[in-house]
């Protein structure tokens, strides 16, 4: 599944909360902060949860994209964690869900977002310049590209971008891309065993639902006992695509 996390500048997040991310996405963890003197730092490649907090911890009241890894492409490594530096010291991102369109054959040990990166992003940011991704023209190309996958970059000067926003949660602030930062209870899913099964691998386009409330005809139980993943494989792009849908941006100071 994966979890992003973006957190503007002077919003905390509980300890707990992060080790629920961890617990449930465990196959390593990194983060990028914007420092009090305006500079990026990027750490990343932590296995254990007491490692990405001794790290983290010192930072946790700056701007800053958490990021916990479950492996879908690539070895499970450092180089695979996230962010990625886009440009390193200038702009980095963060990304949740699969990216089918993506070739990974030509190195199938680094994952479909590091591929992303390589191929296409930093491609982009080569040829148009570091602010490529604040165009609204390359921001539509890209959410048509993405489809349900959340990508959040941070740069240099501050501004923060989320790409499918609107699909993730907020609370006090703080943007959660699912629900997995949530302690939920095996108990609950017991209860409901026809959630828990499925072959199907869309994890990028998910939806949730409370325990409880019955399953909507569009959607397919999960390998997850508190996820559901619709059967349209398609984000719901409109024929003529307009500049800024499924974008939702914000600039933080």
């Amino acid at each position: 599944m994966c979890i992003i996390i973006y957190k503007p500048k002077g919003k905390t997040v509980k300890k707990a909360t992060y080790e629920t991310c961890f617990n449930n996405n465990k196959d390593g963890a990194g983060f990028i902060v914007r420092e009090k003197t305006g500079e990026l730092k990027l750490e990343k490649g932590f296995f254990s949860f007491q490692e990405f907090w001794d790290n983290f911890q010192p930072h946790q009241s700056k701007q800053a994209i958490i990021h916990f890894r479950i492996t879908t492409h690539g070895e499970t490594d450092k180089e695979n964690c996230h962010p990625l530096w886009v440009k390193e010291n200038k702009l980095a991102f963060a990304h949740n869900g699969v990216l089918s369109k993506v070739d990974c054959s030509k190195d199938e040990t680094r994952s479909d977002t590091w591929h992303f990166n390589f191929s296409i992003i930093q491609y982009l940011q080569e040829k148009i310049g570091e602010d490529f991704i604040f165009d609204p023209v390359i921001q539509a190309l890209l959410s048509e590209y993405i489809g349900y996958s959340k990508l959040a970059f941070l740069s240099l000067d501050g501004r923060a971008l989320i790409f499918n926003k609107n699909t993730g949660i907020t609370e006090d602030d703080v943007w959660f891309s699912n629900f997995s930062f949530k302690d939920w209870k095996p108990e609950k899913a017991k209860r409901h065993k026809h959630w828990e099964f499925s072959n199907n691998n869309q994890s990028s386009n998910s939806s949730f639902y409370k325990y409880g409330e019955p399953l909507p005809s569009n959607v397919l139980p999960s390998q997850s006992r508190h996820q559901v993943i619709p059967i349209r494989s398609s984000p719901p792009m409109s024929s003529t695509l307009r500049v800024n849908d499924y974008i939702n941006a914000s600039a933080i100071s």
